[in-house]
């Protein structure tokens, strides 16, 4: 009886959906407050915020709107879910993660939408880019300044962000070591 247990428990488990569940919570964040969020559109959230979806092999259309802001779209596919690897062992493991949607997994589940106004001026419109520019870099580039601001070994990350800035590295060094994460970093420079 205890081998048929066992054997019933290998052949019917399912990694996928033991382990990763079926469905996945995605945050998003944006620069600026009060931004709906739409998922296939259907209003979801209110950024800074997070919601729950279905996995599935679809790709997901999410959308950020704001009155007075362009809206953004981001389209996030999803992939093959490592953890349904360990389905190896049977036939009944695939099928279950394949029915319950748990075989897929979305590889973007941290979103940020970088709102930009309506009907800017030149000056607005430079301002702008600018504060679009160091997002994308920290973004980007947020383990690369932090293994820099920890490390002996300088690699010109702080540089570039200083030129961007226009901050002495000092004194970003000091406040990428204080940075929790990269969006805390964000709010920490656009602050200043």
């Amino acid at each position: 009886m205890k081998k048929f247990i066992c054997l019933a428990v290998i052949f019917l488990s399912a990694c996928g959906t033991i382990f990763s569940g079926t469905t996945q919570q995605i945050n998003c964040e944006s620069n600026v407050k009060g931004v709906k969020i739409y998922v296939d559109g259907i209003e979801e959230c209110t950024a800074p915020c997070a919601f729950t979806i279905n996995r599935s092999a679809d790709s997901v259309q999410i959308v950020a709107r704001k009155n007075g802001y362009k809206d953004r779209v981001i389209s996030i596919r999803s992939s093959v879910n490592r953890t349904s690897y360990f389905n190896l062992i049977g036939l009944y493991s695939w099928s279950t993660d394949a029915l319950t949607g748990s075989v897929w997994h979305y590889r973007n589940d941290r979103l940020y939408f970088d709102m930009e106004k309506e009907n800017m001026t030149r000056a607005e419109a430079l301002d702008y880019e600018t504060q679009r520019n160091i997002r994308r870099y920290v973004l980007f580039t947020y383990d690369n300044l932090l293994e820099e601001a920890y490390s002996d070994n300088k690699q010109d990350y702080i540089a570039a962000l200083s030129e961007l800035t226009q901050k002495p590295e000092s004194q970003l060094l000091q406040t990428v070591m204080a940075s929790t994460d990269e969006l805390q970093l964000l709010e920490t420079l656009m602050k200043d």
